[in-house]
């Protein structure tokens, strides 16, 4: 009898622990699932994304995508957040890709010179508009402006704002064969069809290339239907002397053409008492390929057609007008743009993020045309995965 209790107790212990055993046997790990219709801003996993125009951040690789059709185009959105107890303190970081083949970095405004006088571009740069609905904040929307020629450029490389201004950074490494020209000769019969190396005169067009940016988001605000600046010194200023006639600085000696459209305050020298032919001739026509502002491609520099002086003079943004860290860099055909701001700025000018809160926006593209062509999307959701 005492036998049979020991052999009943051994079979339960067993039946138990075989029970435990396949209980608590671990199944395979599901990968979150995210409703696709928002704009799902997720903690972020590892170190937070460094705000300097590359996706390839692994928080970035976590991230779920949301892609928004605006027009002809689809701009890829991700979002993660810090870590932070308190749902409005932290900061939100936002990446927005997008194709776009043309690259504009000529703002609406910019100097042409010819035949010794100046007048006034027509054309626009590339931008992306971010525009906040902020309910019980006494205004009616948060704007959010990033534009290749008017923002970006304006801050040191570095991921913290402020430092030494730098200009921007380029990546020699993507050109065919090291060199910084390749054209297509469409002039013979039949047309070329493939690339051909240092071009003496012919229209050409860079192949492979990388260009990237560092600077803020131009901060804005709509009350009562009027946009009014953000409290604090912007990122620019107006290149324009006193009677607006003329552009008040040039670089003395630009690089190339990008470096001759990115004129950040304290390297320009003053219009006033120039010879601009001479100095164009010296100093600008030496440039060789620069981007053709007519139509868009990269050609050699005709000395007979008009040159072009940034109507922005880039500086380091002061008050709310800082609040939006930002970088985009522009690579054979494809935009991206990274953005950091903290959830509460205490500024009365923001939107303010809250963790507990979905925030409806919507985004403004402008490729190469004002903002008044720009195309709209719909209202976007950005919604916290705590």
């Amino acid at each position: 009898m005492k036998s049979r209790k020991i052999c009943v107790f051994i079979c339960v212990i067993i039946c138990s622990y075989l029970c435990l055993f396949i209980g608590c046997e671990k199944k395979p790990t599901q990968p979150p699932t995210y409703d696709t219709s928002l704009l799902n801003a997720i903690r972020f996993p590892t170190s937070p994304p460094k705000v300097d125009g590359d996706a390839s951040d692994p928080a970035w690789t976590f991230a779920p995508a949301r892609e928004v059709i605006i027009g002809t185009k689809i701009v890829t959105m991700k979002a993660v957040w810090s870590p932070y107890p308190d749902s409005t303190a932290g900061y939100l970081w936002l990446l927005a890709t997008w194709q776009d083949a043309s690259f504009g970095i000529v703002a609406n405004g910019s100097w042409l010179y010819s035949n010794s006088a100046w007048s006034k571009s027509a054309l626009y740069e590339d931008a992306i508009e971010l525009v906040w609905d902020t309910p019980n904040t006494g205004i009616d929307k948060d704007i959010w402006y990033i534009g290749a020629a008017k923002t970006l450029g304006s801050r040191s490389t570095t991921d913290i704002p402020g430092g030494a201004l730098q200009d921007i950074q380029i990546d020699t490494t993507v050109f065919e064969a090291d060199t910084e020209i390749a054209y297509i000769d469409t002039t013979v019969t039949p047309p070329e069809t493939t690339w051909v190396l240092d071009p003496i005169n012919l229209v050409c067009h860079i192949k492979s290339r990388k260009f990237t940016f560092v600077g803020y988001a131009d901060d804005k605000y709509l009350k009562n239907a009027i946009i009014m600046d953000d409290n604090g010194t912007s990122c620019y200023s107006l290149n324009a002397n006193a009677d607006t006639t003329a552009p008040r600085e040039m670089q003395p000696s630009p690089k190339e053409f990008i470096d001759l459209m990115i004129l950040q305050s304290g390297e320009g020298t003053n219009v006033t008492g120039l010879n601009v032919d001479s100095i164009w001739a010296a100093n600008y026509d030496s440039l060789g390929v620069v981007y053709n502002i007519s139509n868009h491609v990269w050609t050699k520099v005709d000395s007979l057609g008009p040159r072009v002086i940034p109507v922005y003079i880039l500086r380091t943004p002061s008050q709310s007008k800082a609040d939006i860290v930002a970088a985009a860099s522009w690579t054979d055909g494809v935009w991206v743009v990274e953005l950091r701001r903290v959830f509460n700025t205490f500024y009365t000018d923001d939107v303010v993020f809250d963790t507990l809160k979905d925030c409806s926006f919507t985004i403004k593209l402008m490729d190469n045309c004002s903002e008044a062509n720009a195309v709209t999307s719909g209202h976007e959701t950005l919604h916290f995965i705590k």
